[in-house]
């Protein structure tokens, strides 16, 4: 499988690679899909190996708590407010810095910060931060 195109996440007021895919709000009124030639206008690459869930979701971690901000691609999210994830239970995976492993398949590669958000009922349960070095630069 190739690498694929990260999420979007806001944290501290800061945008950060989200390399997770958290479940959607499935049935939920505010989310609906698009036509193709709408997806297409949404994210142009949809088409791309990147992109073979044919979406890119924005989140937010906002007061201990978890949100779908927007979407785009096959999916949208009509007018409003942005939804707490309370469908959403499991680790999100946060990622900042340089890549320092790079694997092209999935989410597999690391970067130099790795934050992992516990997540239940779309409630941030506890945190940890793990820092990578580049292999090519030990010992140095």
């Amino acid at each position: 499988m190739t690498a694929q195109a990260a999420e979007d996440i806001f944290f501290d007021g800061e945008k950060f690679a989200l390399m997770s895919l958290p479940t959607l709000p499935q049935g939920h009124e505010r989310f609906t899909t698009r036509t193709p030639k709408a997806a297409l206008q949404s994210l142009p690459r949809i088409d791309a190996t990147g992109h073979r869930r044919r979406y890119v979701g924005t989140w937010e971690i906002l007061y201990g708590k978890f949100y779908l901000r927007d979407i785009v691609g096959i999916y949208k999210l009509t007018p409003g407010p942005s939804l707490e994830a309370i469908w959403f239970t499991g680790t999100l995976r946060v990622v900042s810095g340089d890549c320092v492993s790079f694997f092209h398949g999935g989410f597999v590669s690391k970067y130099a910060t790795e934050m992992f958000f516990d997540v239940e009922k779309g409630k941030v349960k506890g945190m940890r931060v793990e820092r990578n070095a580049d292999p090519d630069r030990i010992g140095r």
